[in-house]
């Protein structure tokens, strides 16, 4: 238990207490018992690196969305469908490609986006509703693949 503490000491750096609590109810009534297992599972060795990483790929993503809104690009179009490409990978890394985890997943930024907007821990994951539409029509077409 104390190892794991000691290695998970670094998320006091990006999350206040308060917004770690928010997390785990989020994710308390986001996940099922079974894939909240697996995601402990598969984050037991999850470091500041992987997480710095996992943070850039993100910003990387959406930076583009914002981007690619303000341009008034086709979220059908070569870039829009770039974008796609990039974030299903980005989830499909995290999901482990696992449907009752992937299930979850959708059903924690329903949640998520369901906070009034002060209550919302990860400030740079919100985004607009002309970015919500754009990255929901880009990622339909994607799939539809």
């Amino acid at each position: 238990m104390m190892q794991m503490e000691q290695n998970t000491q670094w998320i006091n750096k990006y999350l206040t207490p308060e917004q770690q609590q928010k997390m785990a109810e989020i994710s308390s009534r986001s996940y099922s018992p079974q894939a909240a297992q697996k995601l402990a599972e598969w984050g037991k060795n999850w470091t500041e690196e992987d997480q710095k990483l996992a943070n850039q790929q993100w910003n990387a993503v959406f930076t583009e969305l914002k981007r690619l809104v303000a341009q008034g690009k086709d979220p059908i179009g070569a870039e829009g469908q770039a974008l796609a490409k990039q974030h299903t990978e980005l989830i499909g890394q995290f999901t482990h490609g696992d449907a009752d985890v992937a299930a979850g997943l959708r059903q924690w930024w329903k949640n998520y986006s369901d906070l009034p907007e002060g209550e919302k821990p990860l400030s740079i994951y919100n985004y607009s509703k002309e970015e919500e539409a754009f990255l929901q029509r880009a990622l339909e077409y994607y799939q539809q693949g």
